[in-house]
């Protein structure tokens, strides 16, 4: 058990690459246009279009609905949407087509006692992984919580990391007070997750959320510039939320992404319907005798 992480930048991996280890060759090819025999159906009259300049796809017959990038063609293959099955499913296929590593994540020398995979580019494929410092970035002035580097967030309220593979670093959890959980952050993307359940992830202040357990944004910032004060390079700075907006709020409950909290809107006065005009009864005429 522990954390596998594929050294292979999924995202990005030509369709024809694909295609090729999938077993398939392109019927006709004019300019970047590539034909193929649909590799998800049965029938010979259904083909699809590999255009390798966009590196995209989409089905003859039915452009609309099927089309996409290697996920959407992973997932007509395989019938699911799950990313966890469509990444084990695409680095299935291209290992014996393309050659790439894998990594198993280890704490103190145990394994993380968690059961994942994590598909990216790690390294250059010799290099050894290891781990490095974390560069400390040298703000001035005042510094949008927004773009605030996780790690120093993760360092300011006391911890370090555990393990660096690659832009990835793996934390003891922050807001989970039981083993085994743990807390990946990605400092490319300045986003995290959680080993244990995928459904807690997102930004910063998502973070801080779950920390916390509070929801009012401009409180969340508070918190955070306090922490952040911990550490020596960010003791002078200020700092500002470009998202913040009166009653904005950071969704914990239902573990949604967090939402700068866009103004409401006045609901719009709804026409009062009209009245059917009730005729009014004419006099009767007086009879003459």
């Amino acid at each position: 058990m522990g954390m596998t992480v594929i050294d292979l930048d999924i995202k990005n991996l030509p369709l024809e690459d694909f295609m090729k280890a999938l077993g398939h060759e392109p019927t006709k090819r004019e300019g970047n246009l590539l034909t193929y025999k649909a590799p998800y159906s049965l029938y010979h009259n259904t083909y699809i279009i590999v255009d390798t300049g966009n590196n995209r796809w989409y089905d003859i017959n039915k452009p609309e609905n099927r089309c996409g990038g290697i996920y959407d063609l992973a997932g007509e293959l395989t019938h699911s949407a799950n990313p966890y099955e469509l990444n084990l499913y695409i680095a299935t296929q291209m290992k014996g087509f393309k050659d790439f590593k894998t990594y198993r994540a280890t704490s103190d020398g145990r394994e993380i006692l968690c059961d994942m995979t994590v598909v990216m580019p790690v390294s250059k494929q010799d290099a050894p992984i290891e781990t490095e410092k974390i560069e400390q970035t040298k703000p001035n002035g005042k510094i949008d919580i927004n773009d605030l580097p996780i790690s120093d967030y993760m360092k300011a309220i006391g911890f370090e990391p555990l393990k660096r593979m690659g832009k990835l670093l793996l934390y003891d959890c922050p807001y989970a007070a039981s083993e085994p959980i743990r807390t990946v952050v990605d400092t490319e993307k300045n986003h995290w997750y959680d080993t244990e359940d995928f459904s807690y992830y997102g930004d910063i202040y998502r973070l801080a959320a779950e920390i916390t357990c509070k929801e009012s944004r401009s409180e969340l910032t508070q918190h955070i510039s306090t922490k952040m004060k911990n550490l020596e390079q960010y003791k002078s700075c200020e700092f500002t939320d470009r998202h913040e907006r009166p009653g904005a709020k950071v969704l914990v409950i239902g573990f949604t992404i967090s939402d700068p909290g866009m103004p409401k809107q006045p609901p719009k006065e709804q026409p009062r319907p009209e009245l059917p005009k009730v005729q009014q009864s004419k006099p009767k005429r007086k009879m003459r005798f």
